[in-house]
């Protein structure tokens, strides 16, 4: 956890929430590595899913890791923060992000904005993508990839800028919300810059 310690801020108690964002961070640059050379090579062609896995192994993969380790990150981030403002025991009672999501609010913000209801329902669409992969069980092949293909890395990254951006609003003195979601909109505006300054390509489209 983070302080405000005469206007320096310092790490006051060990968390690993810093270690789970990096890794959601690098899913976001590795994939617009990926974009460029893809863009590269194809323009603004659509290719298939199969097409790209087969010349970019790891493009799934990053979907997958991405959406697993923001899951963790923000459980992490919600436990703390209840565990900081009343128990373990309290934070122990709530079992998933989008509950304790909700206990915060209702405990601490009581708002009743859209962004809330909106945030609450992406965390829980990421809950069910997150238990996907952790409690695996065959399905129907169209709704395992509508699972699968949900909460790319850019998502990952406005739904973490989303949950920081809140919690930065309502309590101004929880000081590890707004240094991280400094943290995530310099990534997000470094990939908006990287991908809207990519020449404009003039080869023709190659066809499969």
């Amino acid at each position: 956890m983070l302080a405000d310690v005469a206007g320096k801020i310092v790490q006051i108690r060990a968390s690993g929430l810093g270690d789970l964002i990096r890794i959601i961070i690098l899913q976001q640059y590795e994939k617009l590595d990926d974009f460029k050379k893809r863009y590269t090579k194809y323009g603004a062609e659509k290719l298939s899913i199969e097409r790209i896995e087969e010349e970019w192994p790891s493009w799934n993969s990053r979907w997958i890791v991405a959406q697993a380790f923001t899951a963790m990150a923000l459980e992490a981030f919600f436990y703390d923060y209840i565990l900081e403002k009343e128990s373990k025991t309290q934070a122990d009672k709530k079992s998933n992000p989008p509950k304790r999501f909700e206990y915060i609010n209702n405990t601490y913000f009581k708002s009743t904005d859209s962004k809330f209801i909106e945030c609450h329902n992406e965390l829980i669409a990421l809950n069910k993508t997150r238990n996907h992969w952790i409690h695996n069980k065959s399905a129907e092949l169209e709704k395992y990839k509508k699972i699968q293909y949900h909460f790319s890395p850019d998502e990952c990254i406005c739904l973490l800028i989303s949950v920081f951006d809140i919690f930065s609003k309502h309590d101004k003195d929880y000081v590890v919300a707004p240094v991280t979601l400094d943290i995530l909109l310099s990534v997000q505006q470094r990939v908006k810059n990287e991908v809207e300054g990519l020449p404009p390509y003039n080869k023709p489209l190659k066809r499969d």
